[in-house]
């Protein structure tokens, strides 16, 4: 709101006079010792972000941490802008650099709750959209497009979004990019188990699309 993003902007103020006032001071204050640009910038994005200006939040934070890699904070906030801005994969990392930095920060964890519960939602929904036996309700765009958002979503050897992905693109029409999908599902799937929550017909489909043609439920 306008109070909150008065206070930080009054914050940020406070800060940046202080690295002035401190800059001036005579003894052994390196600038090294007492750095307080990286809580400077921090605090003119997340002035930005709690406004919901996403956008204008990124370079900010990207800033803050460019000057204070170890700043979990700064990862979550970034990360949480870069999601509304649809820079998936970009924000993932984000939340999970918070994460590592601080596995007892709280608001690192609940984005990466966040990230799980979209990530199973898009999957479900590309799994329904490219094959449910109703024509009527059959979108394979959609299902590509909810397909690709979980990929986004999932570590590049995810079997499980892999395989609901060559699903969705053997539904449109392109085979070839589901069949080069099917198989890295497949090499990926021997270490980690599909993922039956999803289907438990997951397995038989990737046969199905692997072999050249569509899977229907």
């Amino acid at each position: 709101d306008d109070t909150g993003g008065a206070l930080v902007i009054q914050v940020a103020a406070l800060l940046a006079i202080s690295v002035v006032m401190l800059a001036t001071l005579p003894g052994p204050f390196a600038q090294e010792e007492i750095d307080l640009e990286p809580e400077l910038y921090f605090a003119v994005g997340f002035g930005q972000h709690k406004a919901g200006h996403w956008a204008a939040a990124v370079p900010h934070l990207q800033r803050a941490i460019a000057l204070r890699y170890d700043y979990p904070e700064a990862h979550n906030f970034l990360g949480i802008s870069l999601y509304h801005l649809g820079r998936l994969k970009e924000a993932v990392r984000h939340f999970q650099d918070a994460a590592r930095l601080d596995p007892e920060f709280r608001d690192a964890q609940n984005s990466l709750a966040v990230v799980a519960e979209d990530r199973e939602r898009s999957l479900r929904e590309a799994w329904r959209l490219a094959t449910t036996a109703d024509a009527a309700q059959r979108q394979p765009g959609r299902a590509v497009q909810f397909a690709d958002q979980a990929r986004a979503l999932s570590l590049p050897e995810d079997p499980c979004s892999l395989a609901v992905a060559a699903v969705a693109h053997a539904a449109a029409g392109r085979m070839e990019e589901a069949a080069a999908l099917a198989v890295r599902a497949q090499t990926f799937a021997v270490t980690v188990p599909l993922c039956p929550e999803i289907s438990p017909r997951l397995g038989e489909a990737l046969e199905v699309v692997a072999a050249g043609q569509h899977f229907r439920e």
